[in-house]
């Protein structure tokens, strides 16, 4: 796929570097992949330190204070003492119910961490991963935090703070051949979530396959990981495009059942999404970002989930 010309970030006042009315590329190129499957077989093998990516990428300075700055806050939040984030609970480990029907995972406890260096309590509002952003854009929330890539197309409806990497894969039936790559899907059924980067980037592979005369990948749309990962059990679909992160923990859980069809084929940036018109939310999140990355605290709640390749340096 051939990259297109980006725009370069934008500082904001206080020092965080925010994806905000910027285009550039979620298609990373082949140094800075390696370099994250690196980071990836680092934590796998207990040997992670602190591996750092040098990537052209988004990142966020750290603050000089440890504080967040809420004085940015809207005046609606500041009354309430409460943020609303709208979050799809069908994506371990990133956020999903637990046993007792209690909102878990990576983006559930960065949520409540961000909240609490703000002085907020929160509120989660559990919507299918293809309707946080019209749920945000309809003030149902004050901000999206469910795992969303940053994209161009995404970034002329909301703006997005950075705050972590993810990559995405090809889960198959245990015992399945292993594939050189993605284009090997071709005239295969493969199931994805809708809007996810996965069936993003196999989209765009139909479009290389149609091009050099090869069959299309059936791709078999859900709206949540779940239903998805079924199909594959049931063996009605041959494979199932999936975030890393994501096929990982379901590897864990039931062990033997699934196997990885491919390396990470895709890494992008992760955004918070807030309402192109709420600057202070945007502000003051930014801002908390930044603190519980000086604090450490940021790099904790990753490495307790077991993806610390996944932070931001």
């Amino acid at each position: 796929m051939t990259a297109a010309a980006t725009a370069m970030p934008r500082r904001s006042d206080v020092g965080e570097i925010i994806a905000h009315n910027n285009t550039f590329d979620t298609i990373i190129e082949p140094r800075i992949l390696q370099d994250y499957q690196m980071k990836i077989k680092a934590v796998k093998t207990c040997k992670i330190s602190r591996v750092v990516v040098g990537l052209s990428l988004l990142f966020l300075s750290l603050c000089a204070s440890a504080k967040a700055d809420a004085t940015s806050l809207p005046p609606s939040i500041l009354a309430t003492k409460t943020i609303t984030f709208c979050s799809a609970m069908t994506q371990p480990p990133f956020e999903f119910y637990d046993k007792k029907l209690k909102p878990e995972g990576v983006d559930i406890e960065m949520g409540e961490l961000l909240a609490s260096q703000l002085g907020l309590s929160v509120k989660w509002i559990n919507v299918p991963f293809a309707g946080v952003i019209p749920a945000l854009l309809a003030k149902h929330c004050d901000a999206v935090l469910s795992g969303l890539n940053i994209t161009p197309n995404r970034l002329q409806m909301v703006d997005m703070v950075p705050y972590r990497f993810a990559g995405s894969t090809v889960l198959l039936k245990a015992g399945a051949p292993k594939l050189p790559g993605v284009e090997a899907l071709t005239g295969k059924k493969v199931a994805v979530v809708t809007g996810t980067a996965a069936s993003l980037v196999l989209s765009q592979t139909n479009d290389a396959l149609l091009k050099e005369g090869k069959s299309p990948i059936t791709l078999v749309t859900f709206s949540d990981n779940a239903t998805a990962l079924q199909q594959l059990q049931f063996g009605q679909v041959d494979a199932f495009g999936v975030a890393y992160e994501t096929a990982t923990y379901y590897d864990q859980i039931d062990p033997g059942q699934f196997e990885f069809g491919v390396p990470i084929f895709h890494k992008v940036r992760d955004g918070i999404a807030v309402r192109k018109d709420d600057t202070g939310l945007r502000l003051a999140l930014a801002s908390a970002l930044s603190a519980v990355m000086k604090n450490n605290s940021y790099n904790t709640i990753y490495q307790k989930w077991h993806i610390g390749f996944d932070v931001l340096n």
